[in-house]
């Protein structure tokens, strides 16, 4: 009798503990969330230092889907550990519904790890030609020639033949023109030019003073003369 009286009870904590563990792990993955959120947008920019910036925006995506994974895992630790069978049919369900976004995060991590590519850098996919402005979390963002924005899957970028255009291929002389009371230095008007993604740095760009205007001239090549309101555009943001 008293062993029958003891089966309700075990089953009743087993319940809670589920229970606790399904609460903590929709806790833990919201404050994990909101973490990462918050750095991102927040605490990365704040740091001052130009090259500590670029090598906090660099690991950063790395460190979030490394933790991702590590908490995927976890999870199907959670779901096999007490029901082997059960747990690894359900984990099974789940891998094949959301399959495409498994291979597309595990091809980011390794695409981001690997650093052959990076944000600003020129590439060719096929038939599409464009400027990387964002590594995502499951794809990369293109801006093409046109402006328009596209959006490739990892797998998909890392399957097809993907090239860095020749420096040499159609390069287009330019020179503009900056007020020197829009730039802060020389220097950092140098850099601004050379981080510049529609100015080809391997060219070595130019930079000149006129003291009697006080104007900065820019000259260097790029890929298209249609760039230039771009690279207008790119340096006054960056001094903004």
């Amino acid at each position: 009798m008293n062993l029958l009286q003891t089966i309700p009870i075990e089953a009743a904590e087993l319940s809670a503990i589920s229970l606790w563990t399904v609460l903590w792990v929709i806790l833990a993955a919201a404050g994990t969330m909101v973490g990462f959120y918050i750095i991102d947008e927040f605490v990365i920019k704040l740091i001052q230092n130009r090259r500590a910036r670029a090598s906090a925006k660099r690991y950063f995506p790395i460190i979030t889907s490394s933790t991702w994974l590590v908490f995927i895992v976890y999870i199907g630790y959670l779901l096999i550990a007490p029901h082997p069978i059960i747990g690894s049919a359900v984990l099974a369900i789940l891998l094949i519904a959301f399959w495409r976004f498994v291979v597309d995060f595990v091809s980011g991590l390794v695409f981001r790890i690997q650093d052959n590519y990076r944000v600003n850098q020129r590439v060719q996919l096929k038939n599409v030609v464009g400027v990387i402005s964002y590594l995502r979390t499951t794809h990369v963002e293109l801006e093409s020639e046109d402006g328009e924005r596209i959006l490739i899957p990892y797998s998909e970028f890392a399957n097809q033949i993907v090239r860095m255009p020749s420096v040499q291929e159609k390069l287009k002389q330019f020179s503009i023109q900056i007020s020197a009371s829009k730039v802060s230095s020389a220097e950092d008007l140098n850099l601004m030019v050379l981080s510049c993604p529609w100015i080809i740095a391997d060219k070595n760009p130019r930079i000149t003073f006129n003291e009697e205007e006080l104007i900065y001239r820019i000259s260097g090549h790029t890929i298209d003369l249609k760039y230039l309101p771009k690279i207008r555009s790119y340096i006054n943001s960056i001094k903004a």
